[in-house]
């Protein structure tokens, strides 16, 4: 762990001041002082800061204790910066105590001495610097050169992460992942490093940390689940979901639909799970709910609907032909509020015809042959209002879809279609009912036979006859 040397520049100051001039005025003065700095005028910072140092205006101290220690505005000079530092932190400054702690533990114009660096360090933190707190923090942790104590040093180390400090953040979610000085938490763990993500101190280790943590979770939540240690699995998913992960949240809902939880898919269960993982923009989580949409008999929420539509729209116009199919699906049934039987054929013959997507070409030759079949027949085509035609039925396999991750953790795309799409048969599993399957076939066969020496008559009541 490496502690925060650099240093402290306090725009404002606590002070306490024995001079006889005006507090504000002095204050208002130190701003200035300030001000010069910044601007790198600093032969006038030195000139006012010294001036208030000679009022006994404590803050001034550690103005110029800074000023001899960097040598600007004035000959450098190690030992009159500690000579002001030390002034300063006797009359309460927090600049200069915070720095008598960097010099005590750095060992600088003077010897090293880590008893006083630590009580230096405290005191600064006891003022309200959270960079002295930081830095007690990680000397009681690991005992350098002074007794360990990684629980009072954990309580220091959590005001600075609450204080903002990046370094301190980082080494908090660090503690938690390992249980140094305060409990194992895959919680706490993402909550530091995602705070020490977002500052600019730190954020690239941070991100790189926090991404191999997650890595190693849902891992380890994989094995867990390959062992039938569900439960256990669950947990690490369920943390890593509500801290935002969303690849996790994918995991969490995955359970409902394998068989894990029970012996079919329970879309109720899985899909808030998989709705939170796709607004956390993990692409697993929104496949999955766009698979669920369509794959659940249920009819769906207009937002999952359209969320559904979207995640195929824009996948098939990059040519993925299997998302093309599903989008098909969407579109010839009436349960999702969007039929449009023109485009369901246009995309089923696209893929077929255009990109040589097989499992698009039997849904299309049904539908082509049965308008030929009526049309031979002088029949009307049957109103696109009709619910569950019974041609489309199996398009989607979600629960051949669900083994997303190969044994190397790459993901690998959902197929989009059963197994049996590439028969010559027009029967397909209907996610419907059966006799409406039935009904269809009965109905296409009925009218095929028509001019032929064999008769297939439509059973009484089919609704497609």
């Amino acid at each position: 762990m490496t502690r925060l040397f650099a240093c402290l520049l306090l725009a404002i100051c606590t002070w306490t001041s024995a001079a006889m001039a005006d507090p504000q005025s002095q204050q208002e003065r130190l701003k200035q002082s300030d001000a010069f700095h910044a601007a790198g005028n600093y032969t006038s910072a030195y000139q006012i800061a010294d001036a208030l140092a000679k009022e006994g205006y404590a803050p001034a101290y550690g103005r110029l204790g800074q000023l001899y220690s960097e040598g600007n505005g004035v000959a450098q000079s190690k030992m009159l910066a500690r000579h002001w530092y030390s002034k300063g932190a006797e009359n309460g400054d927090v600049m200069s105590t915070y720095n008598m702690g960097i010099y005590n533990d750095v060992g600088i114009a003077g010897p090293k001495d880590p008893t006083a660096a630590l009580a230096y360090y405290k005191r600064a933190a006891d003022l309200g610097d959270a960079k002295g707190a930081f830095n007690a923090g990680q000397m009681l942790v690991t005992g350098d050169g002074v007794p360990m104590d990684p629980e009072a040093g954990a309580a220091l180390i959590q005001t600075a992460a609450d204080a903002g400090v990046g370094a301190a953040q980082l080494t908090l979610g660090y503690m938690h992942k390992v249980g140094l000085g305060v409990p194992v938490s895959i919680m706490k763990t993402e909550k530091y490093y995602r705070a020490a993500m977002a500052g600019d101190e730190v954020s690239k280790e941070a991100r790189a940390r926090l991404w191999d943590f997650e890595d190693d979770m849902i891992a380890r939540g994989r094995e867990l689940t390959s062992a039938g240690q569900i439960e256990e699995a669950v947990l690490i998913f369920d943390d890593l979901c509500g801290a935002g992960n969303g690849d996790a949240c994918y995991y969490l809902g995955r359970r409902w639909v394998t068989g894990a939880y029970e012996a079919r898919p329970n879309y109720d269960m899985a899909m808030p799970s998989f709705r939170r993982g796709c607004i956390l923009d993990s692409y697993y989580a929104c496949a999955a709910q766009a698979y669920g949409t369509v794959d659940s008999p249920a009819t769906p929420s207009t937002s999952d609907r359209d969320q559904a539509a979207k995640f195929f729209t824009d996948l098939c116009d990059w040519g993925e032909q299997d998302k093309c199919l599903n989008l098909a699906y969407m579109k010839y049934y009436t349960r999702f509020g969007m039929t449009d039987y023109e485009g369901t054929k246009s995309l089923l013959m696209n893929a077929c015809l255009n990109e040589g997507y097989q499992k698009a070409c039997q849904p299309y030759y049904d539908i082509f042959n049965a308008e030929v079949a009526r049309r031979n027949a002088a029949s009307q085509p049957q109103s696109t209002s009709r619910r569950n035609w019974g041609i489309l039925d199996g398009l989607t396999a979600l629960a051949e879809g669900m083994a997303a991750y190969s044994g190397s953790g790459s993901y690998t795309s959902y197929s989009g279609g059963s197994s049996s799409s590439s028969s010559s048969s027009s029967s397909f599993t209907s996610s419907s009912s059966a006799q409406d399957t039935r009904d269809f076939n009965n109905a296409i066969n009925a009218i095929n036979s028509i001019g032929t020496g064999y008769n297939s008559s439509c059973r009484s009541g089919n609704p497609y006859c």
